[in-house]
C-alpha cells in the first residue's frame, strides 16, 4: 500500500476538478448544523433573488432558524418586516 494521496482520493475532493461533484461534509460537523447552514443558504438565495415571501413564511424561517434567519431577513428586507407573533 502507498501512503501517497492524490487528487480524488480524499473524500472531500472531486476526482476530476473540471467536473465538480457533491462534496461530502467534513468530519466533526453535526447533521443539525449542516442542515441549518443549508437552510440559511436557501433563505438567503431566495431573499437575494427578490422572491416575494409572505410575512407568515418569514416568521416560520425565524421560528426554525432563530436570529440567523432574522439577521438575513433584516439585511435584505430592512427592519420594517414584523417578525414577532
Amino acid at each position: 500500500m502507498s501512503d501517497k494521496t492524490t487528487v480524488g482520493q480524499n473524500h472531500n475532493e472531486p476526482s476530476d476538478p473540471a467536473k465538480p461533484g457533491p462534496v461530502k461534509p467534513l468530519p466533526g460537523i453535526s447533521r443539525e448544523q449542516r442542515i441549518s447552514d443549508e437552510g440559511l443558504r436557501r433563505l438567503e438565495k431566495q431573499l437575494q433573488s427578490g422572491v416575494n415571501i409572505s410575512e407568515q413564511v418569514l416568521k416560520q424561517w425565524v421560528k426554525r432558524y432563530g436570529n440567523d434567519a432574522r439577521d438575513l431577513i433584516t439585511k435584505y428586507r430592512g427592519k420594517g418586516v414584523m417578525l414577532c407573533d
